[in-house]
């Protein structure tokens, strides 16, 4: 949707008979230029996360965020940016969150090597943010634009290590 002139991402919670429970929210507070390729995730309890991306917000020519919401679709927090890099572009993104409500994120990056397209990972515990924290193992070595890659990821944490459901490729172009 647009917002602003700009388009917006917007969330809305549906029961399980596909009746809207909520009306629209708005997910991502910057409304300057486009934010767009959301993905979404959710824990056995409801809660759930929403990841995108976005043009200039940091200063790059892209960068992904994310934002947490429970259930109820009220905000559990800010929107919250996932790449540290913020030269190049980082898009693409993908979500996944287990049952305890830990997050693993991946995007496309051209930040980390210069002239290359690669994968970045990032991992989140509960509400925090606990580093990098995943293993990431892609079907290409390289990757072009318009190309999809496959990969696993596994988050190992204090808990119990998991596969992460709901992250399966992300399209690079």
């Amino acid at each position: 949707e647009k917002a602003a002139g700009n388009f917006a991402i917007l969330a809305r919670a549906f029961d399980q008979n596909g009746v809207p429970v909520t009306s629209r929210v708005r997910v991502n507070l910057y409304d300057y230029s486009m934010q767009f390729s959301p993905d979404i995730a959710m824990a056995s309890n409801g809660d759930y996360v929403i990841s995108w991306t976005t043009h200039y917000q940091d200063g790059s020519e892209t960068a992904v965020y994310a934002k947490r919401y429970y259930k109820s679709s009220l905000a559990a927090g800010p929107e919250f940016q996932l790449n540290t890099l913020t030269t190049g572009y980082q898009d693409a993104t993908a979500v996944a969150m287990d049952a305890d409500g830990d997050i693993v994120t991946a995007w496309t990056t051209s930040a980390s090597v210069p002239g290359k397209t690669t994968v970045a990972t990032r991992r989140y515990r509960g509400d925090s943010n606990i580093g990098l924290g995943a293993t990431l193992t892609s079907t290409r070595a390289q990757v072009k634009s318009g190309e999809t890659i496959t990969y696993s990821a596994t988050i190992s944490n204090l808990r119990t290590p998991q596969s992460p459901t709901g992250v399966s490729s992300i399209d690079v172009g």
